[in-house]
């Protein structure tokens, strides 16, 4: 349920008696952690208490005396640095769910911006960015409006109903211990508590009992230890050390990598009396996370931003031709795409063989009749059987072939881009300006013709020698991908009047590289391939950590993507081998 429709979280246009310096505090808070100031691993001056950080951190290894860590490699551990990062909007969310204050379905920071993707990227995973002067109002209004609904029933909220003032100091004192300490996902301290205590205690010198409390809560969801994942140098750390990430600080990065949200009770209960220093004991927490369903939550965010299927609500069709093609089914194929993708990876066989070409797909009557199956009625999602010859996988989903098209054909240049980046990790650069005699390139495919091929057509428009070194990578992927029009529709005859031909060709793609005829025989050989293989394990990396991998990442990449390819491809197996690595569990200190 939106924010707009539940008549529970009405906008509130006053927060209520938050003092001034700790909105001050609050909103330099978020602007000056928000602002991307390069701060290494750790943005908090040493001996600072705990913190909280999750997957958009850093990897490192043990500090032991003077002893340097040793990697899995056999070398000195080399690790990247990396940016403290605020929440996501989803993880923010799902922090706030987590901690009761929201419904299952019920959502109330639709309005809040400012993700970013990790490097820069035009298309890749989300963190949350930084934090201007509107998103730090937009942050502190939506605290205001979370605590005004939790504050209808303040016992409730606190677990306790006071009868005098010595009461309700202390039920007060209780909740933010208990509160605070699930809020900043680690035990407060002592000041911390008595910090916030005052708050509470300044707002009731003017406000009613719930006014204070709703004050109190304003002030912990707005602290720079709820809204960002921070973590905290040992004392004795010197800049460039590696040190293990601190308990409380490990079950963060594991929760936000897993379940997209904050520690629950075994687990933090377990970082704090030590028992995440034991690798056995990370692999075992991890194993139970995954099993829990709040792991779904983690695996849809990654399937959204590594397919970009939020793109279909804005992949417009040409009407006359593709009026059929409703927002309405846009969004119900994105739907089936998530649902069938994650149906695989929580299955008895989550394999990569099995990802990208499962056998079925879920599909409900608009799909069914848009795409030529039998025997699917009404708008529920049913599990079909796919004909093996024309959809035999992830790549083939009409969802991932229409965002891959143009609004009146299929394109194959951007559906070799998508396998080259998403399933090959290539990075490539944008395409020139001008050509080699300094002309403007003209970046528009020739119309179609009767007679002259897809193939023709964009081989004479991408044959410029400034074109070609990227377009021998792409397009050669992409014409296997013929048989479907530009709604992902099967067809034997192209929208020239040709027979299709879909031979393609890989190449600098390692164990990948040859020719192929057709999707199918294209997915089967990459469900194989270890060079595919690597690529996924990376793009888990980078949604675990937030970041993309760097030089120094090589000796854990390689170990991640070798028991990778050791389990068979299991892809529940890949994330145990990230959340058991040196990666998740060990960090560099950076320069304060």
């Amino acid at each position: 349920m939106r924010r707009g429709s539940n008549p529970k979280y009405r906008r509130v246009t006053t927060a209520p008696a938050l003092p001034a310096w700790a909105r001050r505090a609050a909103t330099v808070a978020c602007c000056l952690l928000g602002t991307g100031c390069y701060v290494g691993l750790d943005a908090t001056p040493k001996g600072n208490g705990g913190g909280d950080s999750a997957a958009g951190s850093d990897e490192g290894a043990d500090s032991q005396g003077d002893q340097p860590p040793v990697d899995a490699c056999g070398g000195t551990m080399s690790v990247e640095d990396t940016r403290i990062r605020r929440l996501s909007r989803l993880e923010y969310e799902n922090t706030l769910r987590d901690l009761g204050l929201l419904g299952a379905d019920e959502a109330v920071v639709d309005s809040l911006t400012g993700d970013v993707i990790i490097a820069g990227k035009m298309r890749g995973f989300l963190i949350g960015g930084a934090v201007d002067e509107s998103l730090a109002r937009d942050l502190l209004q939506t605290a205001t409006t979370v605590a005004e609904h939790a504050v209808v029933d303040p016992s409730a909220l606190l677990g306790c109903t006071p009868t005098t003032a010595a009461d309700e100091t202390s039920c007060v004192g209780d909740f933010i211990a208990e509160f605070g300490r699930r809020a900043y996902r680690r035990t407060l301290t002592a000041q911390e508590r008595d910090e916030l205590l005052a708050v509470y205690t300044s707002a009731r010198a003017t406000v009613d009992f719930a006014g204070s409390v709703q004050t109190l809560l304003i002030a912990i969801l707005t602290a720079p230890d709820f809204l960002y994942l921070l973590e905290h140098d040992p004392d004795d750390a010197e800049v460039g050390d590696v040190v293990a990430v601190a308990g409380p600080e490990l079950a963060s990065r594991l929760s936000y990598f897993l379940w997209d949200s904050m520690p629950d009770e075994e687990l933090l209960a377990a970082a704090e009396a030590g028992d995440l220093d034991d690798a056995a004991a990370v692999e075992a927490q991890a194993r139970r996370m995954l099993a829990d369903p709040r792991a779904d939550r983690a695996i849809r965010r990654f399937l959204v931003e590594w397919t970009f299927v939020d793109g279909l609500a804005h992949a417009a069709k040409d009407p006359t031709q593709y009026g059929w093609f409703t927002p309405e089914l846009a969004d119900d194929l994105r739907t089936s795409l998530l649902t069938t993708l994650e149906s695989t990876l929580r299955g008895p066989e989550p394999t990569l063989a099995a990802f990208l070409a499962p056998s079925t797909m879920f599909v409900n009557e608009a799909i069914a009749q848009a795409y030529g199956i039998d025997g699917v009625s009404g708008d529920a999602f049913v599990e079909v059987e796919v004909d093996a010859d024309q959809r035999p996988g992830l790549l083939t989903h009409p969802a991932v072939l229409a965002l891959a098209a143009k609004a009146t054909r299929a394109d194959p240049i951007a559906r070799g881009l998508f396998v080259r980046e998403q399933l090959l990790c290539a990075d490539l650069p944008p395409p020139p300006a001008t050509d080699e005699n300094g002309d403007p390139i003209d970046f528009d495919v020739p119309a179609p013709e009767p007679g002259v091929t897809n193939r023709e057509r964009f081989f004479e428009h991408t044959a410029s020698p400034s074109c070609s070194g990227c377009h021998t990578l792409l397009d050669p992927i992409g014409f296997g991908f013929e048989h479907y029009d530009a709604v992902g529709r099967y067809r034997e005859i192209d929208e020239n009047g040709n027979d299709v031909d879909a031979s393609g060709e890989v190449i600098a793609a390692g164990d990948l590289d040859g020719t192929f005829d057709g999707a199918t025989e294209l997915l089967a050989r990459m469900g194989g391939s270890e060079h595919v293989a690597e690529c996924v394990a990376t793009q888990w990396f980078r949604y675990s950590l937030g970041r993309r991998e760097g030089a120094a990442d090589g000796c854990t990449t390689d170990t991640i993507a070798q028991r990778f390819v050791e389990s068979d491809m299991n892809i529940q197996e890949l994330l145990i081998a990230i959340a058991t690595s040196d990666a998740l569990r060990y960090r560099r200190v950076g320069p304060v």
